[in-house]
């Protein structure tokens, strides 16, 4: 047996994984069944971030909190990643914190983000953090990415799957913003 046979037959088994995801993930529409009920108390949840530190719901009390559950190998995150950072970098400075919770592989996680980041510019960094499995299923996460706008008093005030455009995630952000609590 040729000694790369076992090489290129992982490579096109990941690669079809991969075209698999991307296929399923790109018939999921924003408007689709919201994971979770909107108006419920959002679950208490902390993670690890990028840089070794730690985020948690409570540490953002009095914050509006959008938080994307994300994945370097989903083709729909790829595409969305960008448009999330760009509304990012316009809300920094005001009550509204994105955490980019990143459902990659644990033991590969930061490697791969940080490839990712390369391509999407490297202030991702500064709002991801590993979605383990507990917070995964806390939030219903089965479709990615699924985004859950939070308000500042922890009321869960808008959730939602799948790939949005811009203009569909200004409407979704700003609306959740001025929502009542």
């Amino acid at each position: 047996m040729n000694k790369g046979a076992p090489r290129t037959l992982t490579a096109y088994l990941l690669l079809g994984l991969g075209v698999l995801g991307l296929l399923y993930a790109s018939h999921v529409k924003r408007e689709g069944i919201p994971p979770m009920p909107r108006g419920q108390k959002a679950p208490a949840f902390s993670m690890e971030t990028w840089d070794g530190g730690t985020i948690s719901l409570k540490m953002l009390e009095g914050k509006f909190v959008i938080l994307d559950f994300w994945a370097t190998w989903c083709g729909p995150c790829q595409e969305e990643m960008p448009t999330l950072l760009k509304l990012a970098r316009e809300y920094e400075g005001t009550d509204v914190v994105f955490i980019a919770a990143s459902r990659d592989d644990p033991s590969t996680w930061k490697a791969d983000v940080g490839i990712f980041a390369d391509t999407v510019g490297k202030d991702l960094l500064s709002h991801v953090a590993l979605a383990d499995e507990r917070t995964d299923l806390q939030f219903k996460v089965e479709v990615l990415p699924s985004l859950f706008l939070i308000g500042p008093d922890g009321i869960l005030r808008d959730a939602s799957t799948g790939y949005a455009s811009e203009s569909e995630l200004r409407r979704r952000i700003e609306r959740a913003r001025k929502a009542p609590p």
